[in-house]
C-alpha cells in the first residue's frame, strides 16, 4: 500500500523509540529525514517525510493472545494502531533506537512484537536504522532490527551506529544525511518492482511469537 497523496510522492517514515524528544536518536533520525527531502525529484519522485515519536504515546505490551491471527489488526486499542497504519502506508521507514542493556529499548520492542498483528509489511519497503550508545550494545541493536526488517520483507538500506561523543558527533550527522539519501534512492528502486518484497524474495518466517 502506499500514500494516497499521489503516485509520484515517495513517503519515509521516521520512527523515533528514544523516550526523549530532544534526545541524540531524535536528532540524528532528523538528519536523516533531511537527507531524503534533499533527493526532490532527483529520481522521478518527490519525497514527503514524517517523524514519529513514542513520546507521550500509549503503547501497550503484546499480550500474546493471537486474535490478530483472525482479525488482521491489534486489538489492543492505543496508539499503535496509528503507527501501523503510517507504517503500511509508508515507502521506507527509519528506525532510531537508544541502546538499553546492550540492545534496543523496551519502546522499540514493543513495537516490534505488536508488529505481528500486520506481519508482513510488505509492499517493496525500504528500511534503515540509526542506533545510538554510550558503550556497548549497538551490534546486538543492529541485529535485531535487521531480523525485523527481514521477517517484513524490508530491505534494509544500511545502519548507523553512533556514539554520543563530542569528538565524532560532527561525523555521525553527516552520516545520518547519507543514509537518508540511500534509503531514498533504494525506496524509488523498489517502487518500479512488480511484486512485493515478501513475495518475491520468499520470506518465511516462522516463530516470531511463541505459545
Amino acid at each position: 500500500m502506499k500514500m494516497a497523496a499521489g503516485i509520484n510522492e515517495l513517503k519515509i517514515l521516521g520512527l523515533c523509540t528514544s523516550p526523549r524528544n530532544n534526545g541524540y536518536t531524535n536528532k540524528l533520525l532528523n538528519k536523516a529525514l533531511e537527507g531524503v527531502l534533499s533527493c526532490q525529484s532527483k529520481y522521478g519522485h518527490t519525497f514527503s517525510t514524517e517523524l514519529y515519536t513514542v513520546e507521550g504515546k500509549n503503547h501497550q505490551p503484546c499480550a500474546g493472545c493471537r486474535a490478530c491471527q483472525q482479525s488482521k489488526k491489534c486489538v489492543i486499542q492505543d496508539d499503535i494502531q496509528i503507527l501501523h497504519e503510517k507504517m503500511m502506508l509508508s515507502d521506507g521507514i527509519i528506525i532510531g533506537s537508544p541502546v538499553y542493556f546492550y540492545d534496543i529499548n523496551a519502546q522499540c520492542k514493543i513495537i516490534i512484537d505488536r508488529s505481528f498483528a500486520v506481519k508482513p509489511l510488505n509492499g517493496n519497503k525500504a528500511g534503515a536504522i540509526i542506533i545510538t550508545a554510550s558503550s556497548m550494545g549497538t551490534s546486538n541493536a543492529v541485529s535485531t532490527l535487521n531480523m525485523f526488517f527481514s521477517v517484513h520483507g524490508i530491505t534494509s538500506a544500511g545502519w548507523l551506529s553512533a556514539y554520543s561523543k563530542s569528538d565524532e558527533g560532527e561525523a555521525a550527522i553527516l552520516s545520518a544525511f547519507e543514509l537518508g539519501k540511500k534509503i531514498a534512492q533504494i525506496a524509488e528502486e523498489k517502487r518500479h518492482l512488480d511484486s512485493d518484497a515478501f513475495n518475491s524474495f520468499r520470506h518465511i518466517a516462522y516463530g516470531t511469537h511463541s505459545l
